[in-house]
């Protein structure tokens, strides 16, 4: 059975490779800078949006939350890597990855 985990920032930049049964999702900050991960391609799904609720603005920047086509992205390259594992990182690898790892794990099945 595939398995599901959510890990932080500091552990995806470590990910050297992906084994072919495995994928990534990337979910970053909109206002980071662009994250360095050794790994890249199709295996690998890359998302910018906060951990916010709602539209908030703060010192002069805006925060979105996941969009209808960032849900629409992690639903569609999960489906088509259902049968393969899925690590899901964000910043501190808690909320947005530990959401998207619910997920995948109630609606598909990962352990």
């Amino acid at each position: 059975m595939p398995k599901v985990i959510n890990i932080c920032h500091n552990a995806a930049q470590d990910i050297a490779y992906l084994p072919k049964n495995t994928v990534l999702i990337s979910i970053s900050e909109e206002h980071e800078p662009e994250w360095k991960l050794k790994v890249k391609g199709e295996n690998v799904l890359r998302l910018r949006f906060s951990d916010v609720r709602g539209v908030i603005t703060h010192k002069e920047k805006i925060y979105n939350p996941m969009s209808i086509a960032d849900a629409r992205a992690i639903i569609d390259f999960i489906e088509k890597n259902k049968e393969k594992n899925i690590i899901v990182n964000c910043s501190m690898g808690v909320s947005r990855s530990g959401a998207v790892a619910m997920f995948a794990h109630v609606i598909y099945g990962h352990e």
